[in-house]
């Protein structure tokens, strides 16, 4: 049994005549009582009853029918959701960021999904290493990261979203928390609240720290900004983060700008040379350009 003398017996079935069901589906009709007849025999039973006048559907047949027009209709549904992948406008795009370092992310994501519902959205947080990798191996089409210098970029294409300033988050008592702007010196002796190791925000840390001259005592590590800013509040120590995810003025912490350090410079990432669904191009196109490169 193939799919096209299913189509055929339903065509013959919804007419109740051959030579119209020929017509229809464009062949001979001695080619289409044969393709039936073979069939027929294959099942064991037959399908049809015919005389000169007429053709009925036996009981076999009405229940093939049945089981034939759902199949006929999930193969044309089939279709069009193929044709739609081909298209771009269906599929699942896989992308690697940490919220923190993009928060117009949410909107852009309302955005794209907006202009393109069918297409699904996985999201992942992977450190910059991680990314990289998961990129070159096909397992990612997307990341924000920040860019650190010791990053593999080979096969890697780059567009600068941003630069971001650093700031220091301090309870809202500290002596430091009205300051128009901070020195990592002045930090010294401080607890910290430090980025995850082995994540490039760590490195960062690690590196402006040592810059300094300090030798940081880091009492929590943590990737998730609601958490420093919460440790921030009871006390527990300080932290440095993008000044995008600082607390607003109104909070119980307060953030001052850190004077004298570099921005960090935050990156889209998509592999240059490896494969991608057409809706996973939709996407990067998507993001490039609503995150023009950085002046």
């Amino acid at each position: 049994m193939d799919l096209r003398q299913i189509e055929y017996v339903e065509v013959v079935a919804r007419t109740l005549n051959f030579t119209r069901a020929a017509e229809e589906l464009h062949v001979a009709q001695p080619a289409l009582s044969r393709s039936i007849a073979k069939l027929e025999q294959e099942l064991g039973c037959r399908l049809f009853e015919r005389t000169s006048r007429s053709v009925k559907l036996t009981d076999a047949g009405t229940r093939f029918v049945t089981r034939a027009r759902r199949i006929l209709i999930d193969v044309r549904n089939l279709g069009i959701e193929m044709a739609e992948f081909g298209q771009g406008s269906a599929g699942v795009v896989r992308i690697s960021t940490w919220y923190h370092l993009e928060p117009t992310l949410p909107m852009l994501l309302h955005e794209f999904i907006t202009q393109n519902p069918k297409i699904d959205i996985t999201i992942v947080e992977l450190v910059g290493t991680q990314m990289l990798d998961a990129l070159r191996q096909g397992e990612l089409d997307l990341g924000v990261a920040i860019v650190a210098p010791q990053w593999d970029v080979r096969e890697i294409g780059q567009q600068l979203i941003r630069t971001e300033p650093l700031v220091v988050i301090l309870p809202g008592g500290d002596p430091l928390a009205g300051a128009e702007s901070i020195r990592l010196e002045e930090l010294g002796g401080r607890a910290f609240i430090a980025p995850t190791a082995a994540t490039t925000a760590r490195y960062w840390f690690d590196r402006m720290m040592a810059g300094a001259g300090i030798e940081p005592r880091v009492v929590v590590e943590t990737n998730d900004i609601a958490a420093v800013q919460a440790y921030v509040k009871l006390g527990i120590g300080v932290a440095i983060s993008p000044r995008s995810v600082a607390p607003p003025v109104d909070d119980p912490a307060r953030s001052v700008p850190l004077a004298g350090l570099p921005e960090l410079e935050i990156v889209l990432a998509w592999h240059e040379t490896g494969y991608r669904t057409p809706a996973a191009e939709k996407a990067l196109a998507f993001a490039r350009a609503a995150s023009p490169p950085a002046s």
